[in-house]
């Protein structure tokens, strides 16, 4: 199949969900990750809001503000056709962030350089066991991701996101770990 193909059925697989199992699956990911070594010693983690079925990161960001994590959200800049990572404080509302072209996105904050990023925790449409990575097509955490060490790279994901190979492109950014409702893979450092 190619990249298109892939995303549609993957989508459509995730929107089929019930609102139980995605909160199970996303539950049973997050204390997972939570349990992980590069969880803790992280002090700043930029992570996703989920929206259109991805693995729920609610709990995590309760989670992480509990922990004394400083958190970050990806802002997209459609004019320069990028996208940075401002600050999550416990107080904002998680509701106006679940889209990554919502107004919060928009909004001026406070940027962080990729460098000052522990840990950068992306969503994606689907997995190969090397760790590359099908997103939604727009290249934003591509783009953004290209200088960053794959070990500080976590990607969240339903077991049936995996699968045998990912059609990748010369720019595709991969990731150095994946965590499902069933396993943690290591795609970095073997």
């Amino acid at each position: 199949m190619q990249k298109q193909e892939l995303r549609k059925f993957f989508i459509q697989k995730r929107l089929s969900l019930q609102e139980k199992e995605v909160c199970l699956k996303s539950e049973a990911i997050k204390e997972r990750f939570v349990g992980q070594e590069f969880y803790r010693s992280a002090g700043v983690i930029a992570l996703y809001s989920s929206f259109k079925g991805e693995v729920r990161t609610d709990s995590i960001i309760g989670s992480a503000f509990k922990d004394q994590k400083d958190l970050l959200v990806p802002r997209v800049d459609m004019e320069n056709d990028s996208m940075k990572f401002v600050s999550l404080l416990p107080e904002d509302d998680l509701s106006k962030i679940s889209d990554i072209f919502s107004d919060f996105h928009q909004a001026p904050g406070e940027t962080f350089s990729i460098a000052a990023i522990d840990l950068i925790v992306v969503p994606g449409v689907a997995f190969d066991m090397s760790g590359n990575r099908l997103g939604m097509g727009k290249g934003f955490y591509d783009r953004i991701l290209k200088d960053v060490s794959k070990e500080k790279i976590v990607a969240l994901a339903y077991e049936f996101q995996l699968i045998e190979k990912i059609p990748v492109d010369r720019h595709d950014i991969g990731v150095g770990w994946i965590i499902t409702e069933e396993r943690i893979l290591k795609c970095c450092c073997q």
